[in-house]
């Protein structure tokens, strides 16, 4: 295989896919498919937060945060180990959510504030808080508030007095050095929900100015300390929200758009409010793009549902993939399937790939039994082990064996290889009316490729898209969730 020489330019870019189908009938198939007798239910995963696995949380900000939850009556769970940080919107108990359906809101009332330095790889917390990080807090805090006019006179430099969950609790985690747990309360209303009216307001009659004049800083009647004190007291966030905008001199005068935005901004700042999320395809392939776009090459969800969607898959087939973009492509197409037909994945290791997004979307083994993999050199037809067959290689040539079999129903390819170079070895297997479907961060690779496979009688329907995805802002209740458009609505 030949390594193309292209090189990521912008992690903003949605790539290209190119689509391609083979020419002529299905052959008969002599495969046998195993197909459930039992009806459909719906997956526990997709259902139920579970333990010991994965979660994604969405943050007030908007973004995701991976963590793992553990259940307090597993055996080995040391003290600590179940108490998730969310940096400033705080600690709690995975315990507390595991085992509750998907969908809801959480907001975490009282117990100190975590930080994502003392933070490990699970989202547990490793220590407590610095004597400095609540003072750190106020100043992070206030800057926003400045530039909206709403931030008041700061005349202490004080930290407040951590108020935190009360009782043996709050003091065994006290005593073992770890930051104070805060109590969960579920959230009935998800915030925003409500549709904005517009109303004669204009934002020209009051001054932005400059954020450091005397105006702007007694815009806010509600100062930092306060809103600190009415955290410490266990207000919740609503509250604190509803006292920040009557004491804003300005929201009155404000439009209902611009309310609404202000709203938010206090949303994500003074809520403490996060939702745990289903492991979806979808939802894994925005928090990967989120987190490494490089990584993803510009694999988003919307261009994994067209892969998904050109190359027909569906439960009981059979398909070739081509991964390398962290296992995004081959999870998506697996829960697809739903433990039925053959996924086949072509690499450069000769043991199966750990791609760590199958680990994301928390597959059951069912799913995963389908799963084989092969390294590049076993697909040429002279290819021979270096070893004695054993019972593992022996399973590796069966593998190999059914892949040159062929009568494959698809090809899925998101690599960065030579496009033209993996078409060409993997086509072959192919049956009749199977279909192709070739993700590139760049459109030339596939321009190029596609220009030589026009010339091969047996491909029909060569095809190049350029997903559009496209992020608006629109007030709740302006736009319905479902439109013909292929774009984004950011509420607000």
């Amino acid at each position: 295989m030949s390594n193309s020489k292209e090189g990521l330019q912008s992690s903003a870019a949605s790539g290209s896919v190119l689509h391609v189908d083979q020419n002529g009938k299905h052959r008969q198939s002599h495969r046998k498919i195993t197909r459930k007798s039992a009806p459909f239910t719906t997956s526990e995963r997709l259902t139920h937060i579970p333990s010991g696995k994965p979660v994604l949380l969405k943050l007030p900000s908007g973004h995701l945060k991976s963590v793992v939850l553990q259940a307090a009556a597993e055996g080995g769970v040391r003290e600590g180990d179940d108490l998730i940080s969310l940096g400033k919107f705080g600690v709690f108990r995975g315990s507390q959510i595991v085992g509750l359906p998907f969908g809801h809101s959480f907001e975490i009332v009282g117990g100190d504030k975590g930080g994502p330095s003392r933070t490990n790889a699970n989202g547990g917390v490793l220590g407590k808080r610095k004597a400095g990080d609540e003072e750190q807090d106020l100043l992070d805090q206030s800057e926003e508030d400045v530039r909206d006019g709403s931030a008041g006179p700061t005349s202490s430099t004080e930290p407040p007095k951590g108020g935190g969950a009360k009782g043996k609790q709050g003091k065994a985690s006290k005593e073992a050095g770890l930051p104070t747990p805060g109590q969960l309360r579920v959230v009935i209303e998800a915030p925003g929900a409500e549709a904005i009216e517009e109303t004669d307001a204009t934002n020209e009659l009051y001054a932005d100015g400059d954020p450091d004049s005397a105006y702007a800083q007694t815009a806010q009647l509600l100062t930092t300390i306060d809103i600190s004190a009415l955290k410490d007291a266990g207000v919740d966030g609503k509250t604190i929200i509803q006292q920040a905008t009557e004491g804003n001199i300005n929201f009155a005068q404000k439009t209902a758009f611009s309310q609404a935005k202000y709203r938010k901004r206090k949303e994500s700042k003074h809520m403490r409010i996060f939702t745990p999320l289903a492991p979806t395809p979808s939802i894994m392939a925005a928090h990967n793009a989120e987190r490494s776009a490089e990584k993803m090459r510009g694999l988003r969800e919307d261009s994994i549902a067209q892969m998904l969607s050109f190359a027909n898959v569906a439960a009981g087939g059979r398909y070739l993939i081509v991964d390398g973009v962290g296992g995004a492509l081959t999870g998506s197409v697996l829960e697809r399937l739903g433990g039925e037909g053959r996924v086949l994945v072509i690499g450069d290791n000769e043991s199966p790939p750990a791609f760590e997004s199958l680990a994301q979307l928390n597959l059951e083994e069912e799913h995963l039994s389908i799963l084989r993999s092969l390294h590049w050199a076993a697909t040429e037809i002279g290819w021979e082990p270096q070893s004695e067959i054993d019972g593992q290689h022996e399973e590796y040539q069966e593998t190999r064996q059914e892949l040159l079999d062929g009568d494959w129903d698809g090809l899925l390819v998101a690599c960065p290889y030579e496009t033209i170079s993996v078409l060409q070895r993997l086509i072959p297997h192919l049956g009749g009316s199977a279909s192709i479907a070739v993700h590139s961060p760049f459109v030339q690779p596939l321009i190029e490729a596609s220009a030589r496979l026009r010339y091969i009688p047996e491909l029909i329907n060569v095809l190049i898209t350029e997903p559009c995805l496209r992020e608006y802002q629109m007030a709740d209740g302006q736009l319905p969730n479902r439109t013909s458009i292929r774009h984004v609505k950011t509420s607000i």
